[in-house]
């Protein structure tokens, strides 16, 4: 087992390593996000196992979060559609959050990455974790007594439900709340699918952003 996990982790940084230089280079420009997209999420899986172990860290360290992004889709759905190369956990900002879980995640090997990426407009606050092996975990924050930063988005209760991930109940964004936070930031293919499905399985009309032009 030792062997395998180190030759994984190998594995997974040449993987990471050799992603970011293609996606910086004129391939990667000429592919674009939506083709780097795809390959990012073949070369680095985090698995509903691994959500759920992290979840299970969390909550023994009484940190509240609710799943979101493409994990937080399938956890509305109720399986998973797709391969997913990192997962989205929203924590309140206040009452030392970040602090507390970043804390909780060390001990599975996760620690804080350097690269912080984009965001949307409604999200505007996050930290990135990474273990060694490439399993990626994204904060982000908001609150619901208008006491934390400005960037920090207020959500109100129902933003949040439960949702089933390998047929164990998660807690997650709303459908609604998905939908709102999918429509903050230009969309790529992977995006247009999850929020298909998303309308689909509820009865909800397309987002503007989503809809034929």
């Amino acid at each position: 087992p030792d062997v395998c996990a180190t030759a994984r982790r190998i594995a997974n940084r040449v993987a990471r390593a050799g992603f970011r230089v293609v996606r910086k280079s004129p391939l990667g420009r000429l592919l674009g996000d939506a083709a780097m997209d795809r390959v990012r999420s073949r070369m680095l899986h985090m698995s509903g196992k691994d959500l759920h172990e992290a979840l299970a860290a969390l909550d023994a360290a009484d940190v509240s979060v609710w799943v979101g992004g493409g994990w937080g889709v399938d956890a509305l759905l109720g399986s998973e559609t797709r391969r997913h190369s990192d997962v989205d956990l929203l924590i309140e900002h206040a009452r030392d959050g970040e602090r507390r879980a970043s804390e909780a995640l060390a001990p599975l090997g996760y620690r804080h990455a350097k690269d912080q990426g984009e965001v949307g407009d409604v999200l505007r606050l996050r930290t990135i974790l990474r273990d060694p092996s490439g399993r990626t975990i994204e904060l982000l924050f908001f609150q619901t007594d208008g006491e934390g930063p400005a960037a920090a988005p207020h959500l109100a209760d129902v933003a949040f439900t439960v949702g089933r991930v390998d047929g164990r109940p998660v807690p997650c964004l709303s459908a609604q709340e998905q939908l709102r936070l999918h429509s903050s930031y230009e969309p790529a293919e992977h995006d247009r699918r999850d929020v298909g499905l998303i309308c689909e399985m509820f009865d909800l009309p397309l987002p503007v952003k989503y809809r034929a032009t």
